[in-house]
């Protein structure tokens, strides 16, 4: 069944000339959330709120400041103890964190701890193999140089996450985070992957009345702009819930939209959410969690209150506009049908090295099966890639 996101489909393919599509696997669910700074009780309430889910998350992605005051082994152990509270359920085993500005108290001698303990390519926690990338099932573990475990990425699925190590505002990232981020990105395309999602502190579109009102820098956008492959970020600092579709009326410079979500804290100092106009969807003053279901190209988001049985925002996204039936027309130019949502204009694009993108046009699908895309220049390339982004 195809699930699309109603209004302003989150559209991005990649299609190679050979006719390959995206690789399809079995759905799962991962959690999201941030902010807990050694508050244990909420960590309690909220694992076990976690572990009461019909469906379990086969991975959780932590958005920064798991600790109060930096690592330190004692804070370490009580917070573990808090997440797994003696279940068989350990959810700090298939955690994936980042850090926040409160994780980095302590500088360097924080830093190494940080990176012995949650040593992401053999375990999550506690020395145990079976845990992290290996662990869940995962593969490609990658990271940047000098950054294991704190910036880094892995295939899991259909799915590439990448964890990016900015403690604090997203204006932080650097050159060589952004650099590195283009290359691992790039690489993840070539895969055939259906989604990336990313995360760290803070948010790239940031709401509340704490930390409110960042935006990501130019730099970062331009770099996303060349990923078609990311469907999603996620951030958390700003200590409210909120969801924004990304596109040229948030930011003007971009040209590749997607997803950006505001996780609600764990247990740090809750915070209001004033500028609403600054999200589609959004609230404050509560502590919560968010859930992710990703089925084939779609994804379907839910935040949850800690302490409420039903989620307040659940909302379906797909990744992707169709590109499908490849084939040849009588005079050797490429053809494909381009199927996204009935009556939305859709920016057609093509390019032989995946850096450099040249417009074939923008057309609006009128009808639900899709309409004809005929690139008349294929002719004159050995290889040709073709993505589909909304247009305005």
């Amino acid at each position: 069944m195809k699930l699309t996101y109603s209004k302003a489909a989150l559209a991005a393919c990649l299609l190679l000339l050979s006719g390959l599509a995206v690789r399809a696997e079995g759905a799962f669910r991962f959690v999201v959330w941030g902010d807990a700074t050694d508050l244990l009780s909420y960590v309690v309430t909220n694992a076990a709120q976690i572990r009461r889910l019909e469906v379990q998350p086969n991975l959780n992605l932590f958005a920064g400041d798991l600790y109060d005051t930096g690592f330190n082994l004692a804070s370490v152990e009580a917070l573990k103890t808090a997440m797994d509270d003696g279940t068989g359920t350990a959810l700090s085993g298939t955690m994936f964190p980042t850090r926040g500005n409160h994780d980095i108290i302590g500088g360097a001698t924080a830093t190494a701890g940080w990176q012995s303990y949650f040593d992401v390519a053999k375990r999550v926690s506690g020395g145990d193999p079976t845990k992290g990338v290996p662990g869940i099932g995962g593969s490609n573990y990658t990271f940047m140089a000098g950054c294991d475990s704190l910036s880094y990425s892995f295939d899991y699925q259909n799915v590439h996450f990448v964890g990016l190590d900015i403690p604090g505002d997203v204006t932080l990232v650097t050159a060589s985070q952004l650099a590195w981020l283009n290359a691992d990105l790039a690489a993840a395309e070539t895969r055939r992957l259906a989604h990336a999602f990313l995360w760290w502190h803070g948010p790239v579109y940031s709401s509340g009345s704490r930390h409110g009102g960042i935006n990501a820098p130019a730099s970062l956008i331009a770099v996303l702009n060349q990923h078609p492959i990311v469907s999603a970020v996620f951030g958390g600092h700003a200590h409210v819930a909120a969801w924004t579709h990304m596109y040229t009326n948030r930011i003007a410079s971009i040209t590749h939209p997607f997803a950006a979500f505001i996780v609600s804290p764990v247990a740090e100092g809750l915070a209001s959410l004033p500028d609403t106009n600054r999200c589609d969807y959004g609230f404050g003053d509560v502590r919560g969690f968010t859930t992710v279901d990703v089925e084939g190209t779609a994804f379907t988001v839910s935040f949850h209150v800690q302490d409420e049985a039903l989620p307040r925002f659940t909302r379906t996204f797909s990744s992707v506009s169709t590109q499908s039936s490849p084939a040849w027309s009588p005079s050797r130019q490429f053809q494909f049908t381009l199927a996204g949502e009935t009556g939305h204009r859709y920016r057609v694009e093509a390019t032989t090295n995946l850096a450099d993108w040249e417009v074939l046009g923008t057309n609006t699908v009128s009808r639900p099966s899709g309409m004809t895309i005929t690139d008349s220049f294929s002719t004159n390339n050995p290889r040709r890639f073709y993505r589909s982004t909304p247009a305005p």
